[in-house]
């Protein structure tokens, strides 16, 4: 399955309460709409760790490359990452790219 057919639904997130699906992800990563002001969770319960990897779309001076963003999800722990700046993250239309076979992520953003 193509990234592009794994698009992640935003929960809005406010004060009445929001229940959280964590959609898994699979190979060929996820992606999702980024307006700016949306976070995500990024669920291990795989057994071992897990490397998260959000790519980044950035040149400065012209030929430094801004590096993706890469976290360790050790088995078992829960972690929030965001928000993501548009000028950095933002892939082909506004999308935000993260992969990390075997996580579960699930995208918020506040009401």
């Amino acid at each position: 399955m193509a990234r592009e057919d794994n698009q992640l639904d935003i929960h809005n997130v406010d004060s009445t309460g929001t229940e959280i699906t964590y959609t898994p992800i699979g190979a060929d990563g996820v992606q999702f709409t980024n307006r700016g002001d949306v976070f995500i969770l990024l669920q291990n319960n795989s057994g071992a760790g897990i490397e998260a990897t959000i790519q980044t779309n950035k040149t400065v001076n012209g030929d430094l490359t801004v590096p993706d963003r890469t976290r360790n999800i050790p088995n078992g722990e829960t972690v929030c990452m965001g928000t993501f700046n548009r000028s950095v993250y933002n892939q082909v239309e506004r999308q935000v790219y993260v992969d990390g076979d075997g996580l579960e992520i699930a995208a918020l953003k506040l009401s």
